[in-house]
């Protein structure tokens, strides 16, 4: 009778696990001001139905570097901050998703195709070193590197992010 509790208890427990594993995961919240908010298919949450970013937890993401012509300014800069494949790593955004809609504080959207990721998409918080200023489109802005440029003209670059929605 012992060993059949024993045995009742250990499949009560092993189930617990294994639905915990299946189900979704709260991760610690930011404790700053909140810089961007990522929405929609992730698996990843820190507030609700979102995962949220203060400025310590963005750039604590693996950094990357792109250094590519800035149709709006004229230049070519070394852009620095996330790659969006990390960040949708990050956030354990769904297999099934397609695509990226990058929001900024003003309204202004623009779509990112998930499948364009690897030419080089960055939300970037720094140019040439040092933190991007809000004249500069920061403290985050969407770029793409030259290759991504020749699927994504200067109007898919977007300042000012502030919301990531996967779908």
């Amino acid at each position: 009778m012992k060993m059949n509790r024993y045995w009742i208890l250990m499949n009560v427990l092993i189930i617990g696990c294994c639905t915990g594993c299946l189900s979704q995961e709260a991760s610690e919240a930011p404790s700053g001001d909140i810089v961007l908010t990522i929405t929609g298919a992730i698996t990843q949450f820190t507030s609700g139905d979102s995962y949220q970013f203060d400025m310590e937890t963005f750039s604590s993401l693996p950094y990357s570097t792109i250094t590519t012509p800035d149709p709006h300014l004229d230049a070519t800069i070394e852009y620095g901050g996330v790659l969006l494949s990390d960040m949708l790593e990050k956030v354990g955004a769904e297999s099934s998703a397609t695509t990226i809609t990058i929001v900024a504080t003003d309204g202004y959207t623009a779509v990112v195709n998930i499948s364009d990721l690897h030419l080089g998409i960055l939300l970037a918080y720094t140019a040439d070193g040092q933190n991007l200023m809000e004249k500069e489109g920061g403290p985050i802005k969407l770029i793409f590197s030259e290759e991504a440029q020749k699927l994504y003209g200067p109007e898919a670059w977007a300042w000012w992010v502030t919301t990531v929605e996967i779908s």
